[in-house]
């Protein structure tokens, strides 16, 4: 493995390691959500509208904290996120939900919703179906 290589994947480690900052007011708060929906049992289909909900967190928080959300995969242990294409931005994390446009993904098993960006507020992996664009690798997906 080169070298390059390696510091790439190490930087990308590092980025999705920290902890979600949420800033406001120059006043930074770390929250953390479980994502509720969509869950182990959902599938979507590509094009259609669906919800992404969270547990509020129950400790004191700026309440116009936003953060994003984002699409992402699993391919064993590796998660890929889409960085490039959220979701959904500047999310009001007191609202508990959110809407988002289903990607035109190919079909998949192991699809994840990340609320960013602490890597510990992800949904279980989810299904897919009905996509017929985009590929994963690369995250190069079609709205």
């Amino acid at each position: 493995m080169s070298r390059s290589f390696f510091a790439i994947v190490l930087f990308s480690f590092l980025a999705l390691a920290q902890a979600v900052v949420l800033v406001k007011n120059d006043v930074e708060d770390v929250i953390t959500v479980h994502i509720t929906e969509p869950h182990a049992d959902t599938i979507w289909s590509a094009g259609s509208f669906k919800m992404v909900k969270w547990d509020l967190p129950t400790f004191h928080y700026d309440h116009n904290s936003t953060a994003k959300i984002y699409l992402g995969y699993l391919e064993g242990n590796n998660e890929h996120l889409c960085l490039h294409n959220p979701l959904a931005t500047k999310v009001l994390v007191s609202a508990g939900k959110v809407q988002v446009k289903v990607p035109n993904v190919p079909f998949g098993k192991d699809y994840v919703v990340v609320f960013y960006g602490d890597t510990g507020d992800r949904s279980p992996p989810f299904t897919i179906i009905g996509g017929t664009g985009g590929h994963r690798h690369g995250c190069n997906l079609e709205p």
